[in-house]
């Protein structure tokens, strides 16, 4: 692959703006990449349509220190979008507690990507031209709908620490 035309790896406690799920492995050949597996879940950190290389970190839980979790460059060919498991809107306003999640107010629609524990993870619709966002809620903050065919969802993120696994999985 072409890195030629590689951004400038970002800092990795920028914002994430979409989730992606990893379609075929990489092996990082550079300090600035990251390597992945197929099947994991990346946050994606900036838009990179028209580039090769994109930032992207590790799906990592509601409270992990994002500065401790695997970030760096990666192929964007090898991503694909992530699709939700169904829709839902803010019960109640969340205000942040930190870096992994994000601000809602009541009556907010959003995507739901998964759930961890007592935790979702949304992605806000846009308002007045502005990205939504995506981050983690309260899980109870959150009345979910439109589920369809998807009830199930399961994910292994890999703690920065040890290289333990843990399974999500939504009920």
């Amino acid at each position: 692959m072409n890195r030629n035309n590689a951004p400038a790896l970002p800092n990795a406690n920028l914002d994430p703006i979409d989730i992606m799920a990893v379609q075929w492995a990489f092996e990082a050949r550079e300090s600035d990449e990251l390597t992945i597996k197929e099947g994991d879940q990346l946050l994606l950190l900036a838009e990179g349509a028209a580039n090769e290389w994109v930032p992207a970190r590790r799906l990592s839980g509601p409270q992990a220190n994002i500065s401790d979790v695997p970030s760096g460059l990666v192929p964007v060919a090898y991503l694909k979008k992530l699709e939700p498991l169904c829709r839902g809107s803010a019960l109640y306003a969340y205000e942040a507690e930190n870096k992994n999640c994000i601000s809602m107010r009541v009556g907010w629609k959003l995507d739901i990507y998964l759930t961890v524990g007592k935790w979702m993870l949304v992605k806000l619709d846009r308002f007045d031209g502005k990205p939504g966002g995506l981050g983690y809620v309260p899980g109870n903050y959150v009345n979910s709908f439109d589920e369809g065919e998807k009830s199930r969802l399961e994910i292994v993120v890999t703690a920065p620490t040890g290289g333990k696994h843990s399974s999500f999985t939504k009920a």
